[in-house]
C-alpha cells in the first residue's frame, strides 16, 4: 500500500498580519522554522526506508521542506509538485495587502458561488483546483516510490480530502451547490501549521481499490509550538 505524509507547512508571516506581495512570497517566521524542524524529526522517526520530498512552487512549502531534506536523513529524491495553495483572488491591486485587507474580496468571491469564476490572472476557479487535487492524486499513484512526504497547503489539503471522502476522481458536478458543500467542509476541518495527514492508496484489493485519508494530527508538536 501506498502512503503519502501531507504535511502543511510552518507558520508563515502573512499569518502573523504581514503584507504579501503575492501568493506564495510569505516566508516562514521564527516559530514556523522551529516547528519544521520539530516535524522533520517526527517524520524521521516513523519514517519506514527512504522516502520521496514534495513540496509546492510557495516560498513556506519550500521552507519547510528544506528543514524536512536537512534533518530527515532517509530522504531518497525531491520534486516539485502542483501541490501550492489555492488562490482564487486575483493579485492586481492586491499587492502588498494583508490577510484582514483581504477578507472582503475572499467573502465577495464565496458569495458569488461560481464554481468557473476565474477572478483574474494568476487566479484560480473552484472547478480548477478540483481538477488540479485528482491530476496530483494520479500522479501520486503512478509515482513507483511507496513512501513520499508531500509539503503542502491548507485550503489545498481541505479540497484533497474533500475529493477522496466523495470519491477521488469524481468531477461531474463542480457547481455552486458543491462549493457550498466544500465551504462547509472547509469551515469543520482545522488544519494547524505542520499538522500530518496520512493518505493511502489501497491497490491490495481489487473491489476496494482508491485513497483513504486518516486523522489530521500536530501532536508531535508541544504545546507551546503550535499554531494555526
Amino acid at each position: 500500500m501506498k502512503t503519502v505524509l501531507f504535511v502543511r507547512h510552518g507558520q508563515s508571516e502573512a499569518q502573523l498580519g504581514a503584507p504579501t506581495d503575492a501568493p506564495g512570497a510569505a516566508r516562514l517566521t521564527k516559530l514556523g522554522r522551529e516547528q519544521a524542524s520539530l516535524t522533520a524529526d517526527y517524520l524521521h522517526s516513523i519514517s519506514n526506508g527512504q522516502v520521496l520530498l514534495v513540496n509546492s512552487s510557495y516560498r513556506r512549502s519550500i521552507e519547510t521542506a528544506d528543514a524536512i531534506e536537512k534533518r530527515a536523513w532517509r530522504i531518497l529524491s525531491r520534486i516539485e509538485m502542483p501541490v501550492q495553495e489555492f488562490t482564487y483572488l486575483a493579485w492586481e491591486g492586491l499587492r502588498g495587502t494583508t490577510a484582514q485587507e483581504r477578507l472582503a474580496f475572499v467573502e465577495k468571491y464565496w458569495a458569488k458561488g461560481d464554481a468557473t469564476h476565474i477572478d483574474g490572472p494568476g487566479a484560480e476557479s473552484f472547478e480548477g483546483v478540483m481538477h488540479r487535487v485528482v491530476r496530483v492524486l494520479r500522479s501520486l499513484r503512478e509515482l513507483p516510490d511507496k513512501n513520499i512526504i508531500v509539503v503542502s497547503h491548507a485550503n489545498f489539503m481541505r479540497a484533497l480530502l474533500f475529493m477522496i471522502l466523495r470519491g477521488d476522481e469524481y468531477l461531474e458536478d463542480m457547481d455552486a451547490n458543491m462549493m457550498k458543500r466544500y465551504q462547509e467542509f472547509r469551515s469543520g476541518v482545522r488544519f494547524p501549521n505542520t499538522a500530518v495527514v496520512p493518505v493511502m492508496f489501497n491497490d491490495l484489493d481489487e473491489g476496494r481499490r482508491g485513497w483513504l485519508a486518516g486523522g489530521i494530527s500536530d501532536g508531535h508538536l508541544p504545546e507551546e509550538k503550535r499554531s494555526e
